[in-house]
């Protein structure tokens, strides 16, 4: 009834749309939505608008603002499930593997996710990925030493071989279940179906091989989720099973093919090269990074075409924050996973030798994005840590690559471990070595294998005193602060084996922004007044200066801290004493009073 009325009181026709422009568009469609217009209707006016106008005319900004428009900004679909049926058809007799993503979204602690999928052909189940977690709890989100010890569900994205005989119709179901407390980017779900068989490598199973029931052109599915008291439906066709959702709520819109030709263009668009040149020149910003919904809605097969072109052009990504950089691999690498792990490789040796920012939360600061992105290693696809310590850890004049040595020691100690906490072994267990532990021995014997005097010693220990930090470290609001000096004896033969004066500032300001961070007045002072002997008076100045400016800002937390705990405290007395009135119990009156009075003084 509102969409009707907003349509005939302020409401377009097909052929007014056509003559707006997008800015007049933006304008009305904000205007009826303010007048009750719902959320389907304006989708409804801008597909109107789109097909009058052809993709094809439409600016990269344009893209971008009408897939946001389509998008869902719900976020009240939080599990549903998905089927998908018709037949599939080898084009050789022989053996055939099916398989499915191997990213595993699954987790346990707090903020749990629940992903699992079957295949069956001809009506037997030949895959089967579990669907949950052992060691489900609340807490364990929260610290990161329980959290490393909750056991991981094992993902089985692979069957057992299937016997089919070319040209013959196999029945076909695929089905898919997600559920998730909130929603989380770096969790997204993904439905991918895969094969191998005599003469075809791994890879998507075509749309030339996958048919309707009743031989009809295209597959079946059906998305079932709850919305309130009420169960909800949909169901579509497709041509291939090549799904993530970057948002569980997407299911519900129906304008799938619309945002998947939109995602197409946008794609084509910026993989121009004068585009692409005006990104490594700075003049413009890489705008997948601005739509996720853009990349999830692409083919795996242009995801792995976007994640080659940023490959290719690691000058393009050289100006792309840590966080911009996991965001865009957490969606391009969903049936793209080695050449997704690339371009971040290719961005990572962009940043060989990255160097921390002196600020008050280190960790928020500078090891965040390595964080997230080591949790999508070292938890749901473990087989790449490997991958990305071969191809990227070391550059090609020997150094060690920073941000993947950061990355590589927090998947590490992400991975499942059997080296619990002292409090958790049981009598007569014998701790073993784990993943991290093995990380670290590798970093020593990268610092013995690499001399002082050749200038690659530095990076190496570095990275190993970020290991140092990552074996227990995690975001600093959790009270862990004093981790991130665990490495610190690292730090300081960082010093001794800086090569040039270059190399010896970088180690300083690694000093210094720990000691900063960590609210270590005397030593951050007493690393100045040793750094003014060395370096320019201009260079130790710009250093204390950022060490003051965040001893200064963190009394002013405390003392807002101190006067919002006071405030509380005497609410809570005021309360008090109101009650005691109520009870007629003149003491406890009279004590109240006397606080807040004193209190007052």
């Amino acid at each position: 009834m509102r969409d009707r009325i907003a349509s005939d009181d302020l409401g377009l026709v097909h052929a007014q749309l056509e003559r707006l422009g997008i800015t007049q568009l933006r304008e009305r469609l904000d205007l009826e939505t303010a007048s009750g217009l719902s959320a389907d209707g304006g989708h409804k006016k801008l597909e109107q608008w789109i097909e009058a106008r052809s993709i094809e005319s439409l600016t990269i900004d344009e893209l971008l603002w009408c897939l946001d428009r389509l998008s869902s900004n719900r976020a009240d679909i939080l599990e549903f499930t998905a089927s998908w049926t018709g037949t599939v058809v080898a084009p050789r007799s022989g053996e055939y593997v099916f398989s499915v993503s191997p990213i595993n979204v699954n987790r346990g602690g707090r903020d749990w996710v629940r992903h699992a999928m079957t295949v069956s052909i001809d009506g037997q189940e030949v895959l089967k990925t579990p669907a949950d977690v052992s060691a489900d709890t609340e807490e364990g989100e929260g610290d990161f030493r329980q959290l490393r010890h909750i056991s991981m569900v094992e993902w089985r994205p692979s069957a057992e071989p299937v016997a089919l005989v070319a040209g013959k119709l196999v029945a076909l179901r695929v089905k898919m279940s997600f559920a998730c407390k909130r929603v989380d980017a770096l969790q997204a779900p993904s439905a991918i179906l895969l094969w191998k068989g005599p003469g075809i490598r791994q890879g998507m199973v075509p749309p030339e091989a996958l048919s309707g029931p009743e031989g009809r052109p295209q597959l079946d599915v059906t998305f079932r989720w709850k919305q309130g008291a009420q169960q909800r439906r949909v169901d579509r066709q497709v041509r291939k099973i090549d799904f993530v959702v970057a948002n569980p709520s997407e299911i519900a819109g129906q304008n799938q093919e619309l945002k998947a030709r939109l995602s197409a263009r946008l794609v084509q668009l910026t993989s121009d090269n004068e585009y692409l040149a005006a990104c490594a020149a700075c003049t413009t910003r890489y705008a997948m990074i601005a739509s996720p919904t853009a990349i999830a809605n692409l083919s795996s097969a242009q995801r792995e075409r976007l994640s080659e072109v940023l490959a290719a052009r690691p000058e393009v990504l050289r100006s792309l924050r840590p966080d911009d950089c996991v965001a865009l691999y957490a969606y391009l690498r969903f049936g793209a996973e080695e050449t997704a792990l690339d371009f971040v490789g290719a961005w990572m040796n962009e940043h060989t030798n990255v160097v921390p920012e002196i600020a008050a939360d280190f960790f928020a600061a500078n090891r965040r994005p390595y964080w997230e992105f080591g949790k999508m290693l070292g938890r749901q696809l473990p087989s790449h840590c490997q991958l990305l310590q071969d191809r990227w850890l070391t550059s090609s004049d020997d150094q060690c690559v920073l941000p993947a040595a950061y990355v590589l020691s927090y998947a590490k100690s992400m991975q499942q471990t059997t080296v619990p906490p002292r409090a958790v072994l049981e009598e007569g267990d014998t701790p073993t070595r784990s993943a991290l532990l093995d990380w670290i021995t590798y970093l020593d014997d990268q610092v013995a294998d690499h001399t002082e005097l050749d200038g690659t010693s530095l990076n190496w220990r570095l990275a190993r005193a970020q290991a140092a930090e990552a074996s227990a470290a995690t975001d600093s609001s959790s009270g862990h602060d004093e981790y991130f000096l665990r490495g610190m004896d690292w730090i300081e033969t960082a010093q001794d084996a800086a090569s040039d004066m270059g190399q010896l500032e970088r180690a300083y300001v690694e000093k210094f922004s720990r000691l900063a961070a960590t609210n270590h007045v005397a030593k951050t002072n007493a690393a100045l007044q040793e750094a003014g002997g060395v370096f320019a008076d201009a260079t130790v100045n710009a250093w204390k200066e950022q060490c003051d400016e965040i001893a200064r800002l963190r009394q002013q937390r405390q003392a807002e801290s101190a006067r919002l705990a006071r405030t509380a405290y005497l609410s809570a007395i005021d309360r008090f004493r109101d009650e005691a009135l109520r009870r007629g119990d003149d003491s406890q009156v009279a004590r109240y009073q006397q606080i807040l009075d004193s209190a007052a003084e």
